[in-house]
């Protein structure tokens, strides 16, 4: 198993373990990472992207979260464009940056998620983009 893969399966547990513990904006960081992982993972297994070169510079760092979107959208929209997609698949293609977004608030502002309503729009997001990566084996 690749480190970035493992990385995710870490982060996916730990995601879990918080859920049930009701500490949502820690479950949402790691489940983002979780996700951040598997998709940098998979754009360097399928040789679209590898994230390692991207640079270390601050700014750098700061729009790699945005760059690993676009590189998803582009390359599961290309994999899957032959395939019938319905409106959720597609939009579950386009919320990279709301997920980020949703996880800066739960790491970084001083108030956190909203509780359960902010963590349970952000699951049900993830939940959607994992899945539509799944079933669609990409992941």
């Amino acid at each position: 198993m690749d480190v970035l893969e493992q990385k995710s399966q870490w982060n996916s547990e730990i995601a879990a373990i918080a859920e049930r513990n009701g500490q949502f904006d820690v479950a949402v960081s790691r489940y983002y990472y979780s996700l951040f992982q598997i998709v940098a993972w998979l754009l360097k297994k399928e040789s679209v992207w590898d994230y390692s070169t991207y640079g270390q510079s601050e700014d750098k760092k700061n729009s790699l979260h945005k760059e690993i979107g676009n590189q998803l959208h582009n390359f599961a929209k290309e994999r899957i464009r032959n395939s019938c997609l319905s409106k959720s698949d597609y939009h579950y293609l386009t919320i990279w940056d709301t997920l980020r977004k949703t996880r800066n608030k739960a790491d970084y502002e001083d108030i956190g998620l909203h509780g359960q309503r902010d963590y349970n729009s952000f699951k049900e997001e993830y939940d959607g983009l994992a899945g539509l990566l799944k079933r669609n084996a990409l992941i």
